[in-house]
């Protein structure tokens, strides 16, 4: 029977494991197997060949410790000095709250006394690594995370030990000092020797990259391993298993760089995917030695002990919560402060229980809470992730160095695997390399440019750019979405640009738009424009990740703290678009477009003449213009009369009238003060806008179907339009877009650039970031994604209050999960067409 259990644990831990949804509890699954095998062969875990194996406990822990300390630099540290409250807060609500609290419900339940001692042990220790895997999840502020977590271990020789024994006191012998000095020998001394690793394995100091010092350096690693272990234990004390396991580890690790990076060229990511494995394999065997030794206990207690862990758990989020809001910090802080408090070290307290402690007893409560608080922290994480805090000033968390969180999530491992199975690239997004200046980078090569194409929103073809680079795990993102033509855009950048741009330097954005632009010869075409969109914002992405800063820092800052949006209403009549529009106005929109149904009002015509003489496809659309222009003047008087004069009212007539039919209506809306009506005439009718701008002072909005420069360029300059609404990724990307920017600046032309359902959040991002830094912004277009859009581009810009918020993040600051994008492939049977309007008798309309 024990066998069969165990099996079918692991069988469902795999099952997990190759589950997206339920990869994040893959670990607790293999914790029950281990607590199975334990429960049913408990001599399995309690000695081999003599050996009692609970003396693997603190070895384990300690290489669990040197992981975490590779997790971090001195930064974490000091990063206090940026962020002194939110830390104070943090760490002073971490021990506080939960050891009073597990002292409490020790108090509640009544457990005996090492049973009780255990519950306030694991509320006195500090936070762990799978506490910054939720935040960063949780789309938190994974810097504070870390910096919590690096402080309150590094306080933890004074404040674990005496919390014990204030509180844990009454119930078992706590030495204060024997304590201190084990939490220094399982804790510091391999966390400090993770530090020196961690500049040694990733950080940008030259020699640290040659065979002769690395070489050199393992050697005296292990020279001072086997010193230490020569050296009297009398003059060490206990402090000796920790310095020898640190020279040790430390030792390893320079070798295997060597080996791995130098020798055989593998990938610098080699440690991020070791020390997972090796994290998650010690916790289950410390928890499977524990579970052995107290196997009896644990039937009698364990559901009781279950039901504290849980409540413990819980009263940690919900108190550390509302304590960090009611102390004045963000929602945004308030919720990392709630994780750091809520997730406790679970490996710490399990060695100091059974070798500070001397009980099995003690150590089944931190057996208990670590695998549970991973199964809460990941559904709190989610929950948190569909809710994200970020739209109220101050509340945006900030980014940390892109390599620091790809190994932080490494190494989960250390309190639990919710993070465990995250790929290392899904993190790019979300931060970048720490550096001062450009040079001290070294070069970065081009080393792929391919395209990626999704569909999670229904009707929709995303084509999205990324842009590989010869530093692993560093790519950029942009948006080459054409969503009437995305194979062809797809052919050009496998076929053209990626060749084209192999080994070029990823710095060098001018130059490589600028000859990948004349590549061709011909230019300025809609396909071309997308793919050399998507290259260009890809690289704008790299260079923010490669600096650690947002795009619009590189274009000189914020000129406003987010990015007023219209919101898109219509109704096929009157009173369903007011309605419409009233329900825009509660959700903050003060901008709304209106429509009388589709554009041109197209359900007002009758019957064409061309559809009974089965001219044309069998589903196309017919639109007169008399119904669509008397309709729309009267729906200007209904929402002003309804709806009052504070709102915005924007309204699109998508070329689909004739000029001068068009020039009658702008001039008869006037009198309702429209925000801009937009698109009065087609790309071929530009000619008109001096004629219109004679006629009427109605702002107008014009550029969404531009190509080339050579289309808006007069239009500006003789300041015959008032919004420039083009498209970014059909004009080529950033790089044209601020030129155009600045060009509008000087003659009191506003942004109003063109967003709607077919731009992926990639592109909505690229638009928001260049909206912040420019003066001259006037309106944006923003749609509202479906979840799945969401899911598979984490970071995606969030609407709230009429405002688009961007996720700060060094770069555009929205990442792509490629396997679940691989789950919605383009429809096989529509690749894309813009869908024929015709006139009655069969004329098509031109958009």
């Amino acid at each position: 029977m024990g066998v069969l259990l165990v099996a079918l644990f692991a069988l469902v831990a795999v099952a997990f494991t190759r589950h997206r949804g339920l990869r994040p509890y893959a670990f607790t699954v293999w914790v029950f197997a281990f607590v199975a095998a334990s429960m049913a062969y408990p001599w399995a875990f309690g000695t081999w060949f003599g050996f009692d194996l609970r003396h693997l406990i603190t070895p384990l822990v300690q290489i669990i410790m040197f992981g975490m300390g590779t997790t971090l630099s001195v930064r974490d540290f000091t990063r206090v000095l940026t962020m002194p409250w939110p830390v104070i807060v943090g760490v002073a609500l971490q021990y506080t709250i939960m050891p009073f609290v597990g002292f409490g419900l020790a108090k509640l339940f009544g457990f005996e006394a090492e049973v009780a001692a255990g519950i306030v042990l694991i509320g006195s220790a500090p936070s762990g690594v799978a506490s910054n895997v939720i935040n960063y999840l949780a789309r938190a502020n994974v810097p504070l995370s870390v910096t919590l977590t690096a402080l309150a271990t590094l306080m933890s020789p004074v404040m674990t030990p005496l919390m014990m024994k204030l509180l844990a006191g009454q119930y078992i012998a706590v030495s204060f000092v024997k304590m201190m000095v084990d939490i220094c020998n399982m804790i510091l001394v391999p966390v400090i020797a993770g530090l020196v690793a961690h500049r040694i394995l990733y950080g940008n100091v030259p020699r640290f990259r040659k065979a002769g010092p690395l070489g050199a350096l393992g050697g005296l690693g292990l020279g001072l391993a086997v010193l230490v272990g020569l050296t009297p234990t009398a003059w060490l004390g206990a402090l000796k298993s920790g310095l020898i396991l640190g020279f040790s580890m430390l030792a390893l690790t320079i070798l295997a760089k060597l080996v791995v990076e130098l020798w055989l060229k593998g990938p610098s990511t080699w440690m991020d995917r070791a020390l997972p494995v090796v994290s998650m394999a010690g916790i289950c065997f410390i928890i499977a030695i524990i579970t052995a030794r107290s196997s009896e206990d644990l039937k009698r207690v364990g559901l009781a002990l279950l039901g504290a862990a849980m409540l413990h758990n819980l009263l940690g989020y919900l108190l550390g919560y509302y304590a960090a809001r009611a102390l004045r910090l963000s929602v945004v802080d308030a919720r990392t402060v709630a994780v750091e408090v809520g997730m406790q070290n679970g490996g710490m307290a399990s060695g100091l229980a059974m070798n500070t402690l001397q009980s099995a007893k003690a150590a089944l409560a931190p057996a208990i809470f670590g695998p549970w608080m991973n199964v809460s922290g990941s559904i709190l994480a989610s929950y948190w992730r569909k809710r994200p805090a970020p739209g109220i000033p101050g509340e945006t968390p900030k980014p940390m160095n892109r390599r620091s969180l790809l190994r932080l999530l490494g190494t989960a491992g250390t309190t639990g695997a919710a993070g465990l199975l995250l790929k290392p690239g899904a993190l790019a997004a979300e931060s970048a390399p720490a550096a001062t200046t450009t040079p001290a980078l070294g070069p970065l090569k081009i080393t792929k440019v391919r395209p990626i194409l999704a569909a999670p929103q229904p009707g929709i073809r995303f084509v999205v750019v990324k842009v590989e680079t010869s530093e692993p795990g560093l790519y950029g993102l942009g948006c080459a979405t054409f969503n009437q033509r995305p194979l062809t855009v797809k052919t050009a950048v496998e076929e053209y640009l990626d060749p084209f741009c192999r080994g070029r330097d990823a710095d060098n954005i001018e130059d490589l738009w600028q000859t990948a632009y004349t590549s061709s010869y011909w230019r300025n075409g809609p396909v071309l424009n997308n793919a050399l969109s998507g290259l260009d914002q890809a690289l704008w992405d790299i260079k923010g990740k490669r600096a650690g800063l947002p795009v619009y820092q590189l274009l000189g800052g914020k000129c406003r703290f987010a990015v007023p949006c219209y919101a898109h209403a219509s109704g096929r009549d009157l009173a369903q678009l007011e309605d419409n529009v009233q329900r825009h106005r509660e959700r903050g929109f003060r901008y709304i477009r209106i429509q009388l149904g589709g554009y041109g009002s197209p359900h007002l015509s009758g019957t064409a003449d061309f559809e009974q003489q089965q001219f044309g496809l069998p589903v196309e659309s017919h639109m007169d213009a008399r119904p669509y222009l008397k309709s729309t003047e009267e729906m200007f008087a209904h929402i002003r009369t309804k709806c009052g004069d504070e709102i915005e009212l924007l309204h699109d007539i998508h070329e689909r009238v004739e000029p001068i039919d068009a020039i009658n209506l702008c001039k008869r809306l006037e009198a309702y003060r429209p925000f801009f009506i937009e698109d009065p005439f087609a790309p071929e009718a530009i000619g008109w806008f001096r004629t219109l701008r004679q006629q009427t002072a109605v702002p107008i909005a014009m550029g969404e179907l531009f190509n080339s420069p050579h289309e808006w360029v007069g239009l500006i300059s003789e300041r015959l339009i008032d919004f420039i609404r083009v498209h970014i990724s059909q004009i080529g990307g950033l790089t044209v877009a601020r030129k155009l920017a600045a060009l509008a600046e000087w003659f009191q032309v506003r942004s109003a650039w063109h967003g709607p359902g077919d731009v992926s959040p990639v592109g909505h991002a690229a638009n928001a970031h260049l909206d912040l830094a420019i003066h001259n912004f006037g309106i944006q277009e923003m749609v509202q994604f479906n979840q799945a859009t969401y899911d598979v581009f984490p970071g995606c810009p969030t609407l709230k209050d009429g405002y688009l918020w961007i996720h700060e993040a060094p770069g555009w600051g929205v990442d792509l999960d490629e396997n679940l994008a691989s789950k919605f492939p383009l429809p096989a049977d529509r690749p894309g067409y813009w869908l024929p309007v015709r006139r009655r008798d069969g004329t098509a309309v031109r958009p």
